[in-house]
């Protein structure tokens, strides 16, 4: 049962860090407010998804 614990850990975090390295993108190129708020409620929701 860890090991099925510690696989489902690791790849919510995978998915969060590659999805903050794409959400760093529009950051650091100073995107419009209409780009940056799809990615921060598309971040927000995995976050939320991944705390389940």
């Amino acid at each position: 049962m860890l090991v099925k614990v510690y696989a489902k850990f690791e790849l919510n975090r995978w998915e969060l860090e590659s999805m903050g390295e794409i959400f760093e993108y529009p950051l650091q190129n100073n995107a419009s407010d209409e780009v940056i708020q799809p990615y921060a409620r598309n971040y927000r929701d995995d976050v939320f998804v991944a705390n389940l």
